[in-house]
């Protein structure tokens, strides 16, 4: 099974490794230099390591443009703008996530501040 996968966090990775172990041809993309972009290089060398190891091939500085008509593969860019094409039976997009915690906030659950903090203080309550 090939896997395309497009990375921008540690989910990405984990999933890569995790179907590397499980014997799937797996291609990660990033679109940046780096393979988990806020961490230190040196923090990344260990993932980047094992992900070798698996044969799970790492696409950085690139990015997913469109499946190609037959279904089949994805179109990528490099950052020099050269496209290439990968064969892909499944694409699983990794781009991370943000929360929704919109009215979640400790008014919301029916805390009140304590009485000598003022709305500056308050923030987002």
């Amino acid at each position: 099974m090939a896997r395309l996968e497009f990375l921008r966090s540690a989910l990405g990775s984990a999933v890569g490794v995790a179907g590397g172990k499980l014997g799937s041809d797996v291609t990660v993309v990033g679109t940046q230099s780096s393979i988990l972009p806020p961490y230190d290089e040196e923090l990344t060398k260990p993932v980047a390591a094992s992900l070798r190891k698996l044969g799970v091939q790492v696409l950085l500085d690139s990015k997913v443009q469109c499946l190609n008509a037959a279904g089949d593969a994805v179109r990528v860019q490099d950052a020099a703008g050269r496209e290439s094409e990968l064969a892909a039976d499944q694409v699983l997009v990794a781009i991370g996530r943000v929360p929704h915690t919109h009215g979640w906030g400790p008014r919301h659950q029916g805390l009140r501040p304590v009485p000598h903090i003022d709305a500056q203080c308050l923030g987002d309550w």
